[in-house]
């Protein structure tokens, strides 16, 4: 038999998982992607780590948090076999940033002091 404590301390953790899903769906970007993409309910409970994941590194990106990892990086959401997945995309500074070196390796002094 389960202990009330054992048994209240799941149904916390429910609620919790609810009001997360709640937060989640209510995102503008998110709630966009679901409608332009038509998710099926199936298709949203497989996509609700991605939507989670989605939203906490697209706040990083925005706010330019020292802990996001893919600078010069944008995080969007594309579909993925059956389910929402995270996707990255180059930002235009990071292109500009790429063509500048670029064109920087390209020149090569030679015998110049």
């Amino acid at each position: 038999m389960e202990s009330v404590g054992d048994v209240i301390k799941r149904q916390t953790s429910r609620f919790q998982y609810q009001d997360l899903v709640q937060q989640i769906m209510k995102d503008p970007d998110v709630a966009a992607f679901i409608q332009k993409e038509s998710l099926s309910p199936e298709e949203l409970n497989r996509s609700i780590s991605k939507f989670n994941q989605y939203i906490t590194e697209r706040d990083k990106f925005l706010r330019g948090d020292a802990d996001y990892i893919a600078r010069g990086y944008k995080p969007i959401l594309v579909m993925n076999h059956g389910y929402a997945d995270v996707s990255y995309e180059e930002t235009p500074e990071l292109i500009a940033a790429e063509k500048e070196a670029a064109i920087k390796n390209r020149l090569k002094l030679i015998n110049l002091p």
